[in-house]
């Protein structure tokens, strides 16, 4: 009797503590927003495996078509325009060639840039972090025959500290 007792009490114990391990709910992740001068920082982390995904997108109007994340801004200047010819401009200094960025792009390891190179026709580009070095304005200029655009940074660079801090190294 007395080791029969044991045995239920012992699985009883097996099953209680097993519980406590167990999440009663389920796991929720965990979203935070930031917001300064227009841009809107999201960072979602995976409650399972602790991981933060970060997202910069610059929403309140002023430049609602620039998205940073993963080493790199994105720009949208049109929605089906080839931009396989775009040129940039950081802060008023030198053009530069699209192009030229393409092997840091790839070194960024993302692959929504390698699929850029091979659909130009999307309208978008895309620039390292690094080409863009706390740029306050990039000029933009899709096609020979394009107007050129302009796009204000400003408020993203106060934001990035935060990816990095999180572990998402964004733009």
């Amino acid at each position: 009797m007395k080791s029969h007792s044991l045995v239920v009490a012992t699985t009883l114990l097996c099953a209680v503590a097993a519980s406590a391990c167990l999440p009663t709910r389920p796991m929720r992740p965990t979203t935070l927003r930031y917001s300064v001068q227009g841009w809107l920082l999201t960072i979602h982390t995976d409650p399972f495996t602790k991981e933060a995904t970060c997202r910069l997108v610059n929403r309140l109007g002023l430049q609602p078509d620039v998205t940073a994340k993963r080493g790199s801004f994105t720009f949208r200047v049109s929605s089906h325009r080839d931009t396989s010819d775009a040129w940039y401009r950081v802060d008023g200094g030198p053009p530069h060639s699209w192009r030229d960025t393409i092997p840091a792009l790839i070194d960024t390891g993302s692959m929504a840039q390698a699929e850029q190179l091979d659909r130009p026709e999307g309208g978008l580009v895309t620039i390292p972090r690094e080409a863009l070095a706390r740029a306050r304005v990039v000029v933009i200029r899709a096609a020979r025959k394009t107007a050129p655009q302009r796009f204000d940074l400003q408020g993203a660079w106060r934001l990035l500290p935060e990816t990095d801090r999180v572990g998402c190294r964004l733009g």
